[in-house]
């Protein structure tokens, strides 16, 4: 669960980080639904939708959705996360690092 730390905004409990990844998140398509009945009959059929401030994409074989939000997406269309800082991150070494904290 996310907070901001200028308004105190929490975060839907639902949404939990994915493996492997940095920046997105994820959350069963029943708990998505809850909090986007019209989102949610969308994505179904759609697969990609952009909305407010995140780009939302559905994994059908999981019946998941993921989340990312578009300043940390590949190029603020697709849901795809910047691959070089993402390998990067492994070696704790990132020249020009932008998002990442590293942790030595």
């Amino acid at each position: 669960m996310r907070e901001c730390p200028k308004c105190g905004y929490l975060d839907e409990p639902y949404w939990r980080h994915v493996r492997f990844r940095i920046f997105t998140d994820c959350c069963r398509l029943e708990d998505f639904a809850t909090m986007f009945p019209d989102l949610a009959k969308r994505i179904v059929t759609e697969i990609n939708i952009a909305h407010k401030n995140y780009i939302y994409h559905y994994v059908k074989k999981a019946t998941m959705v993921q989340r990312i939000h578009i300043t940390d997406s590949l190029d603020g269309k697709s849901w795809r996360e910047p691959e070089q800082e993402k390998a990067l991150a492994n070696r704790f070494f990132v020249p020009n690092q932008t998002k990442l904290a590293v942790h030595l």
